[in-house]
């Protein structure tokens, strides 16, 4: 995973890099996870709604045709704090390669918000233990 940009408008500059650069070096580890067969078959639809599994979140939109992910959910929490991601990319059966784009907006942010846009890839190693 790598951060694309990151953009927090109401923070000094230095903070706005300083917390970039946190995220990007959080994401740095590898993460390695098993799929059944079963849960392959399923396809990403479960996946992404897991991530928008919320009980404060709502799914907008889903495609996954012909290898592309074209996925989006909203999320609305306390104090009329509201977070929109994004999910575009490819998708085969040895890998992934989808770009994240997050918005929250809520009047409790500097600036009232912040834009974050990663690229995830993944690449299938072998079967699973």
């Amino acid at each position: 995973m790598s951060v694309v940009s990151f953009e927090a408008p109401g923070l000094p500059p230095q903070m706005a890099n300083e917390m970039k650069q946190a995220i990007a070096k959080g994401q740095e580890a590898e993460n390695s996870f098993c799929l059944t067969g079963e849960e392959a078959s399923r396809g990403y639809e479960e996946r992404v709604k897991k991530l928008a599994g919320r009980p404060d979140c709502t799914m907008d939109r889903y495609s996954a045709t012909g290898g592309t992910l074209d996925a989006a959910f909203t999320c609305k929490g306390d104090n009329g704090m509201k977070s929109v991601m994004t999910m575009k990319g490819l998708m085969t059966p040895t890998g992934s390669d989808v770009t994240m784009s997050m918005e929250q907006s809520g009047s409790q942010m500097p600036g009232g918000s912040m834009k974050m846009t990663m690229n995830v890839k993944s690449e299938r190693i072998g079967d699973c233990k």
